[in-house]
């Protein structure tokens, strides 16, 4: 009896065992699809199988709802679900009987729905040789695609949405565009009618042999073969260029650069067809050195009517001088040779102004292309050269309160009269410059010109008044020398009358206002000035004579003697 209660105890435990590691493993929900992936639309079936103690509780979701399934009794539960857009399903919240959580392999999964694409094929195609370039569309999203041909050939290169195709053959091709969309296929075909085409060619030239560097050059084609537009590539040597020709009469414009060349290659054309071929034919052109003279002197101010014009002119180079424009209306300017690199710049002498100026422009030209030519412009400015005279230097008066005397040099020149105290100047006419105010001995005025670059340029005139003048004699015989008496000063004498008396004391000769002058104190407003030694009953005899002078101004008469001779020495 004591070994049986001791094996049933054994036994007892281990059943006990048992059934607590049962417990103690959990629940396990495996979750299996039949399918995860359509086109378009789908109906996908979820099964799921259970292991562990029932009833079980699980929940699951899917488009945005939760649903639950709080006592489910079987070992496997099924679910079918149909969709038209993307969706993801999860199974969670799995529990035992006992409501502890299990295990849910694979819960969560995307169920996707592939677009179906609408592939097409452009109606335009290229065409070149036996070769066929067609442009293509997906029609939508895509994975993957390929391009097939009916007849011999091949397609390269071939992408989504453009291929070549290369036709062993002329004929009939039946070229077929499949897409692929995940689980989507679409196709479409296009039936090509493929004959030989001709590649386009020409040739090509620079039209200018030489130009100036920094102009443009013409390239010009000839023998234009192909279909337009035509997409002209081509180079410098540096850079690449491409330009489309409409016509075969188009010319392209470029502008060469190098230092004393360009060449230019055309590469390739390329038809509106797309058919292209590669030439590789090249022309050149001299690019010519563009003058850039400098003049050797900047805005330069001379005295006096010329100027020296200069200019460094490149290697053999010609060039030309020219006036631009007359800023200051002057007497003009002229050149002793125009086409000198150094010449000289003149004006009139004789109608200079004071200040005259002139915008010069040089122009250099390049001797071997005449069209490449630069310019330099310079103002040249030119003062002219007092050259001034106020008649003698030295003038006596005899009681002149005024005299005159007329200049040279001074008209249109800048002036200034610096003069002794008391006189005054009346320069409106300058070939008869008044001096009133003259005072007993000297007075002196001085005239200095001013202009521009040149020297400061001075003359002077003295003039010395005396009281009256009285000589003894005379000569009227017609040698022009002493023809006539005067009394120096005599016209500043007023209501003078001068008489003359022979021996006998007989008046011979009388006359008023003697030596008189116009208002301007110009003497030679009278025919006769002073005794020309005739009387009244006409020429009087060699011999001595008596003569008075009286006046307002003379305290006492003046009488004294004279001798009239008329013989000739």
């Amino acid at each position: 009896m004591g070994m049986k209660k001791y094996l049933h105890i054994i036994l007892t435990l281990s059943l006990w065992i048992g059934v607590t590691n049962l417990y103690a493993q959990g629940a396990k929900a495996t979750v299996g699809f039949d399918q995860l992936r359509f086109c378009e639309s789908g109906t996908v079936t979820m099964t799921i199988r259970f292991e562990g103690p029932a009833p079980y509780e699980f929940k699951y979701s899917y488009a945005g709802g939760i649903y639950s399934e709080p006592d489910w009794n079987s070992d496997v539960f099924t679910k079918e679900f149909t969709f038209d857009t993307d969706v993801t399903i999860e199974v969670f919240d799995f529990k035992d009987v006992n409501g502890v959580d299990g295990d849910v392999v694979n819960g969560l999964e995307t169920v996707l729905i592939d677009q179906m694409p609408t592939p097409t094929i452009s109606p335009n195609v290229l065409t070149c040789r036996k070769e066929v370039t067609l442009s293509a569309d997906p029609g939508g999203e895509f994975t993957d695609f390929s391009w097939t041909a009916s007849e011999s050939g091949v397609f390269d290169p071939e992408t989504i949405d453009k291929a070549t195709f290369f036709a062993d053959n002329t004929g009939s091709h039946t070229v077929t565009y499949q897409v692929e969309n995940g689980v989507c296929v679409a196709s479409t075909q296009r039936v090509l009618e493929i004959e030989e085409v001709a590649t386009p060619t020409a040739q090509f030239r620079i039209v200018e042999d030489r130009i100036c560097n920094g102009s443009n050059a013409t390239l010009e084609f000839s023998n234009i073969t192909g279909r337009f537009p035509i997409d002209v590539s081509y180079t410098d040597g540096e850079s690449e260029f491409s330009s489309i020709l409409n016509n075969s009469l188009e010319k392209i414009i470029v502008t060469p650069t190098g230092a004393s060349s360009a060449s230019y290659t055309l590469n390739t054309l390329i038809d509106v067809e797309g058919c292209d071929n590669t030439l590789n034919t090249s022309d050149d052109v001299i690019l010519d050195v563009v003058p850039n003279p400098v003049v050797d002197f900047y805005d330069e101010a001379f005295c006096g009517d010329e100027a020296n014009v200069s200019v460094t002119l490149y290697e053999s180079n010609k060039c030309e001088w020219k006036v631009v424009a007359d800023e200051s209306d002057g007497s003009g300017l002229y050149f002793e040779d125009r086409t000198m690199a150094e010449t000289k710049a003149y004006v009139n002498s004789n109608e200079q102004q004071a200040y005259e100026y002139y915008l010069l422009e040089l122009t250099e030209i390049n001797v071997l292309n005449e069209s490449c030519t630069g310019s330099d412009g310079v103002l040249l400015e030119l003062y002219k050269k007092p050259i001034i005279s106020l008649g003698a230097p030295d003038t006596t008066g005899y009681l002149d309160k005024a005299i005159f005397f007329s200049t040279l040099g001074l008209e249109g020149l800048p002036y200034e009269w610096d003069f002794s105290n008391g006189l005054n100047i009346n320069d409106e006419r300058l070939d008869k410059v008044i001096v009133s105010g003259l005072l007993s001995g000297l007075n002196e005025v001085i005239c200095t010109v001013e202009n521009g670059t040149c020297p400061i340029v001075e003359a002077t005139k003295e003039i010395t008044i005396l009281d009256l003048y009285q000589t003894t004699g005379f000569s009227p015989n017609g040698d022009f020398t002493n023809e006539t008496f005067i009394i120096g000063g005599a016209h500043n004498i007023s209501n003078n009358t001068f008489t003359v008396y022979d021996m006998s004391g007989k008046v011979v000769f009388q006359e008023e206002n003697f030596c008189h002058v116009d208002p301007d104190g110009d003497p030679d407003g009278d025919e006769k000035i002073g005794w020309d030694g005739n009387s009244n009953a006409g020429p009087c005899p060699e011999g001595t004579y008596y003569y008075t002078f009286k006046g307002d101004e003379l305290v006492k008469p003046i009488q004294n003697y004279l001798i009239l001779k008329r013989s000739k020495p």
